[in-house]
Parts: structure tokens; sequence; C-alpha cells
């Protein structure tokens, strides 16, 4: 099997081509950058965004949920 089957069993990757999928992104930014690792100052929106996610691709990485209880 190769590594990127092994990926493939137990991630699905889904590109945020969404509004509603993009807002994801930028919150679980802020929960990463902004909350848990204090890079950036909280802000009252929480959403993390930047001059350059107008022309960014973003992805989300969801584990399958069979896979873990």
């Amino acid at each position: 099997m190769s590594i990127i089957d092994a990926f493939n069993n137990y991630f699905e990757m889904i590109p945020a081509n969404t509004d509603e999928l993009k807002q994801e992104v930028y919150k679980l930014r802020y929960q990463v950058y902004c909350l848990e690792r204090n890079f950036l100052e909280p802000d009252a929106n929480g959403v993390e965004h930047d001059e350059y996610d107008h022309h960014s691709s973003h992805y989300l990485i969801r584990i399958y949920k069979n896979y873990f209880p």
C-alpha cells in the first residue's frame, strides 16, 4: 500500500470552495493561531484571515469518523 492510499484510508481532503467551508477554515486558523499558539491577537469576530485569502486555495483535512470512536 502506498503512502497516498494509507492517507486516503483515514483522511479526506475537502476543497474549501464555498463561503461556508472558507469560514470553517478561518475559524480553525483563529483557534490555532490566536487561541492555542498565541501568534496573533484574538479578535472578537472569531475568524483569522488575511489579504492573501482572496487568491489562495484552502483545504480541510478530516479524519473519517468510522476509524475513531
